[in-house]
C-alpha cells in the first residue's frame, strides 16, 4: 500500500497509547509530509495482539500509523511494547491535528 500525505488522511482517530496522546490511522502516512514538530511511528500487530509493538517503521504486519508530539524511546531491539491503548472521545481528530501542528 502506497503511503498517503498527512493532509490527505481522512480517518485519523484520537487515541492514547502508552500514556501519550496520538493521531491514529490504519493507513501508511508519507513521513516526508509530516510537520517537523511531530513524531511518526508504526504499530505492528501479532497473532495475539492487534497492537503489539510501536516501531519506527513496519513493513510486515502493519496495523496502523500513529503521530504524536512526543518522542517514544525504543528498546535496543528497535521497538517498544504497546502496554496501554484506548480511543479518545472528547476531542475530534481535527482538533488534535490542529493542536499538534500549532505547537
Amino acid at each position: 500500500m502506497k503511503p498517503i500525505k498527512f493532509d490527505e488522511v481522512e480517518d485519523f482517530e484520537a487515541v492514547t497509547i502508552n500514556g501519550l496522546k496520538a493521531l491514529y490511522t490504519p493507513m501508511r502516512v508519507d513521513r516526508q509530509s509530516i510537520p517537523g514538530n511531530l513524531y511518526t511511528y508504526d504499530i505492528r500487530s501479532s497473532d495475539d495482539e492487534p497492537h503489539a509493538t510501536i516501531e519506527s517503521f513496519v513493513w510486515v504486519d502493519h496495523q496502523a500509523t500513529i503521530i504524536t508530539d512526543k518522542e517514544i524511546k525504543m528498546l535496543k531491539e528497535g521497538c517498544t511494547d504497546v502496554e496501554s491503548f484506548g480511543y479518545e472521545d472528547n476531542l475530534s481528530d481535527d482538533d488534535w491535528r490542529q493542536a499538534f501542528i500549532n505547537r
